[in-house]
């Protein structure tokens, strides 16, 4: 399988990530596609970083939940734009969620 100029997003959680995401992801390496992933556990964030296997984009999880204004940088976007960017129809119950909270 050519996989050549394709790009693949990965979702790299915990030994999920580990045992079956991380061969998976070395697999589509070796066909030619450019990877990315977002990681879920801190610990195994490390292992990739220091790994054979290179990512074009590499994030953890918790990186961005513990700093969210570095990764958003000087972007004011919102809940509502983003679903309605992504057509998506959540806006009003994750609104009403929220208010909730």
């Amino acid at each position: 399988m050519d996989l050549t100029n394709k790009k693949i997003f990965i979702f790299l959680q915990r030994n999920w990530g580990r045992k079956i995401g991380y061969p998976i992801a070395k697999k589509f390496a070796n066909e030619g596609a450019s990877l990315g992933a977002l990681t879920f556990q801190k610990d195994y964030h490390q292992t990739y970083l220091e790994s054979d296997l290179k990512f074009d984009w590499l994030m953890s999880h918790d990186d961005i939940i513990n700093n969210p204004k570095l990764f958003l940088k000087d972007d004011e976007i919102s809940i509502k734009e983003i679903c309605e960017n992504l057509k998506l129809n959540l806006y009003g119950h994750m609104y009403n969620h929220l208010e909730s909270m």
